[in-house]
């Protein structure tokens, strides 16, 4: 879970709204750019998550840095956090 602390407290702090000028894809996109030998570590730690509600991964997701809201829709932490899955994967795959 170290990788995606790092990722989550580097990419999504307090000011990633303006350093990113709003988009969590460009912050993952950064990360990739960044810290390309550390992909497969996220994609682990993201696979090794176990939580039982969406909410559960909220406040996880907040314990280790994180500061991007999603939203408020019933599962918006796992969908977004399924979207970085996805983008990292495609990343480790070659398919930017």
């Amino acid at each position: 879970m170290q990788t995606l602390k790092h990722f989550m407290s580097a990419h999504f702090h307090q000011d990633w709204f303006d350093e990113y000028s709003g988009s969590w894809e460009d912050a993952v996109d950064d990360f990739v750019e960044r810290e390309p030998t550390r992909i497969v570590e996220a994609l682990a730690d993201i696979d090794s998550i176990r939580v039982t509600s969406d909410a559960e991964l909220a406040r996880l997701l907040d314990s280790i840095g994180n500061y991007y809201w999603p939203g408020d829709a019933p599962n918006a932490h796992t969908v977004w956090l399924s979207g970085i899955r996805n983008r990292l994967a495609a990343a480790a795959a070659g398919e930017e």
